[in-house]
């Protein structure tokens, strides 16, 4: 019973509450606003990216009496309800690039606490957010609070404005300097881009923080720290996120070159991201300057004073910044091409004295430096000056002869061939003229360390013309045409006072007629041009002039000239072709018959080849053949001839003439037979080293063969033989033969010119069959050898005899001839003991050389003693008086 009791009570306590709290509430619910259903308003915050942020609503739980609803609580975004619930909150927050929702009510709803939270702040998720309340139909709002996203801008940036400001805008840095001209203004500019609320820039100079100070001109943002400048500083809307803004400081300050190098810093802050600093923009100053050019000359000279033809360098160095240079070269204000270096090599002419060289360096800005050249040259007459001066008796003349040098030239006159000085002064004024005083006049030009100039000048008498005679001028039907009119005048005929005439007619300048004058001293040429000669044009042309002292006229005939036919010129080509292709033929068919082979008795017998006469020192001569002459006379003597094969001995025919002329002679075909063919191959002698063309010229025809007289070069030998003349297949030496000597008539002629003293006879060994009984090589009777004139140094490839007081060399025909070698009569020392002499002989008279130049004398012994030489030359006397005897051998005449 007690416990019922007790519930009762407690029942009824419990109504009475609520009947009191219904009660109240009911009799409050007119009495309810925002402040007291609100407990706890939210706040505006300032929060950074990716932050957490709460914003608090905190509610008295009520309930409608007449509904026994509760309250209800909304967020609202910029006036846009984003929910009542967890739920709603959350879907409101979820995006895709996160899992999770972002907003979310965390708290006990049940007890009032409708937190609103945001996680991972968004700048979208800045705005103004209300908490509403709905109780009894009635809303009660929270106070506003608005949320704040603070974006950290980008790092700051560097840009330089050029022009002072009024330039284009470029991106400088770390890698890039601020460039500014020595003496002008900066401009940077600190840009930190896409920040919220925008960041706080700071200037740093060389690591010391720019502070701003008051000028005492008030001017606002002035500072002086390492330079003087002013600061600026603004915020803008970013351009490309309008919630975002730009923060941008300016720098302007004015420098020169001392401030080169320094490191200007910007650096940006950032609210709420004081923990988190940003990369400062950092640049170095670079501050240019116009180049400073020096220039020298080298060679260096005092005054820079030269002689002309030296040769010099202009250089110049220089310092600026950049120093990278350009180079550009002026001559007297003219450019050098072509020349981009720091130096300018020249040689020097005299145009180029008191020439003003000019270098300029180009980097930025341009440095020029200067200097002149004087140069020394000498003197020069001025090309414009007149050479003739025309007067008549009585009058004066003044004639004037400027030069230049330097030094300035001294000026000396005279007369053409005379040696007073008659004026030093660059002016001759010559009074009252006289006869005597026209001719010539020399004006010479002096400049110390250089040779003195002259030149000519002529006073001369007035007189009347003179045409010099061109009678006639060819031209070509349809070609231009030209014809010369050479005036002498003194003076000049004047212009109009010229004339040309054809047919009587005056010819007019126009297209087919132009008019030339060519003047020089004493006269001038007159030309009349024809451009196309036509038949019209061909006719007498009269050529006239007056100077005012008389005329002259002549005539010039403009005579047709024919063409010659392309065919004529085909046809002569062809011909000229034909008889040169014909001369060669020829001339190769002669040259084969001369060189090709050696007769032999009707055998042809190839001849080893000899080596040429220059290997001998065989050089500077010539043999010379003339043709045959009726009125020659020549002698026979018959000869007995050996060789080293003595099945071969044969006699053989001299043949001989008078005179002193070279010539043909005519053999009779009787007498061929006694001609010595040389047909041994065996020949003992080592011929083969023999100068080749000891022998004549090969001849083809006996009856009509050539002899050759020598040509001496005044040496004490001839040299060598004309190589047309020679055959080296057929070439035949004068060994092994007995001597060809003259026995009578022989008459005495005038010797030629530069005939040799001596014959030099090459001598060689190892043969002792030189020389049988009547045989020789050369050999003369009381010293006779030496009346022979020199034909060239001979090969005695087989020895020679020794000299013996009283025996001959050898007997030929009829005669005994004796002669002497250059064997040393005193020691009578062999020939082969290398020793060479010359024997002088006495001149024959001329009665011996007419009656009997070579005398014989059979009681002398008619064998000789034989002996071996060596290869040395023996020489003997020639009387120069004796000359012209030819040896015909083997089809050859040898003249000697």
């Amino acid at each position: 019973m007690f416990q019922i009791m007790y519930l009762y009570r407690i029942l009824s306590t419990i109504v009475w509450i609520i009947i009191i709290n219904f009660h109240y509430i009911t009799c409050q619910s007119d009495y309810l606003t925002s402040t007291n259903l609100i407990q706890l308003h939210p706040e505006s915050q300032s929060v950074t990216l990716n932050s957490t942020v709460r914003l608090q609503c905190r509610v008295r739980m009520l309930i409608d009496p007449d509904t026994g609803a509760g309250v209800q609580v909304y967020w609202s975004k910029n006036d846009f309800g984003i929910g009542g619930n967890r739920e709603d909150i959350q879907e409101y927050g979820r995006n895709s690039r996160y899992d999770y929702s972002r907003y979310d009510l965390p708290y006990n709803l049940k007890e009032g606490q409708y937190d609103l939270q945001i996680m991972n702040v968004e700048l979208s998720d800045e705005g103004s957010y209300v908490c509403q309340v709905n109780f009894m139909r009635q809303q009660y709002l929270s106070q506003t609070a608005v949320l704040t996203v603070q974006v950290p801008s980008e790092a700051p940036q560097l840009v330089q404005i050029t022009n002072e400001g009024k330039g284009q805008r470029i991106d400088i840095g770390p890698s890039r300097p601020a460039i500014v001209d020595d003496g002008s203004i900066m401009v940077l500019e600190c840009i930190a881009r896409h920040g919220k609320p925008g960041a706080l820039l700071t200037w740093f100079i060389d690591g010391v923080q720019v502070k701003l100070e008051s000028n005492p001109d008030s001017t606002p943002g002035s500072f002086i720290s390492g330079f003087s400048g002013n600061l600026t500083f603004q915020l803008e809307a970013s351009a490309k996120i309008p919630r975002l803004v730009d923060a941008t400081s300016s720098m302007r300050a004015h420098l020169n070159k001392l401030h080169h190098g320094k490191l200007v810093e910007c650096r940006a802050e950032n609210t709420g991201y004081e923990m988190h600093t940003l990369r400062p923009a950092q640049t170095k100053i670079e501050v240019h300057y116009a180049p400073v050019v020096s220039i020298q000359v080298r060679p260096s000279r005092p005054d820079n004073q030269f002689m002309e033809h030296d040769i010099i360098t202009v250089e110049c160095t220089a310092h600026g910044r950049p120093d990278s240079f350009f180079w550009e070269w002026y001559v007297n204000g003219r450019q050098v091409e072509n020349i981009a270096e720091s130096w300018y090599r020249l040689r020097l002419t005299r145009e180029l004295h008191q020439s003003v060289f000019r270098c300029i360096a180009i980097s930025n800005k341009k440095g020029v430096a200067e200097t002149t050249i004087k140069v020394k040259f000498g003197p020069q007459f001025h090309q414009a000056s007149a050479l003739l001066f025309t007067a008549s008796p009585g009058e004066d003349v003044l004639m004037d002869c400027p030069a230049i040098g330097n030094p300035t030239p001294h000026i000396e006159w005279r007369r053409e061939g005379g040696r007073e000085v008659l004026s030093r002064s660059v002016s001759l004024k010559r009074e009252n003229l006289k006869e005597e005083d026209f001719g010539t006049y020399i004006c010479t030009a002096f400049v110390p360390e250089f040779p003195p100039v002259s030149k000519q000048m002529y006073i001369a008498k007035r007189k009347p013309p003179r045409i010099q005679p061109n009678p006639i001028v060819h031209a070509y039907l349809g070609q231009p045409a030209r014809l010369r009119c050479t005036v002498n005048s003194v003076p000049l005929p004047p212009s109009g006072q010229t004339h040309w005439y054809f047919n009587g007619n005056p010819i007019q300048p126009d297209s087919h007629h132009k008019f030339e004058q060519e003047e020089f001293i004493g006269g001038v040429v007159l030309v009349l041009h024809i451009a196309h000669v036509m038949m019209s044009d061909f006719g007498q042309y009269n050529c006239s002039v007056k100077n005012g002292y008389g005329s002259d006229w002549k005539l010039i005939r403009l005579s047709h000239q024919e063409d010659i036919p392309i065919q004529f010129i085909i046809g002569a080509a062809v011909t000229i072709g034909i008889l040169l292709i014909v001369g060669l033929i020829l001339l190769c068919i002669c040259r084969q018959r001369v060189c090709g082979f050696r007769y032999n008795k009707g055998n042809r017998t190839k001849q080893p080849s000899r080596s040429s006469l220059q290997d001998y020192g065989v050089v500077n001569s010539d043999f010379i053949t003339r043709a045959y002459t009726p009125n020659m006379h020549y002698r026979q003597d018959p000869y007995q001839c050996y060789s080293n094969n003595p099945s071969l001995n044969k006699s053989f025919t001299r043949y001989a003439f008078d005179g002193t002329d070279q010539g043909s002679m005519r053999i009779p075909k009787d007498q061929l037979e006694n001609c010595f063919y040389e047909t041994s191959k065996e020949d003992m002698c080592t011929n083969t080293s023999a100068p080749e063309g000891i022998s004549a010229t090969y001849c083809s025809s006996l009856p009509s063969c050539q002899f050759l007289q020598p040509i001496c070069n005044g040496s004490t030998h001839i040299s060598s033989l004309n190589h047309r003349m020679l055959s080296s297949d057929h070439s035949s030496f004068l060994t092994n033969c007995s001597s060809l000597l003259p026995t009578s008539g022989l008459i005495q002629t005038p010797p030629p010119d530069f005939i040799p003293e001596s014959i030099n006879l090459q001598s060689c060994a190892n043969n002792n069959n030189l020389i049988g009984n009547n045989s020789c090589l050369f050999s003369t009777n009381n010293h006779l050898l030496a009346n022979l004139p020199q034909i060239t140094t001979l090969d005695l490839t087989n020895g020679i005899p020794t000299h013996t007081p009283s025996h001959g060399l050898c007997s030929g025909g009829n005669s005994i001839i004796s002669g002497h070698s250059s064997v040393d009569n005193n020691s009578r020392t062999p020939v082969n003991s290398h020793s060479s002499r010359s024997v002088n002989n006495p001149p024959l008279s001329p009665d011996q050389q007419s009656s009997s130049i070579i005398t014989t004398d059979h009681s002398e012994h008619m064998v000789p003693k034989i002996e071996n030489l060596p290869h040395s030359p023996i020489t003997y006397g020639v009387n120069t008086s004796i000359h012209e005897i030819a040896y015909l051998i083997n089809d050859h005449t040898t003249n000697v």
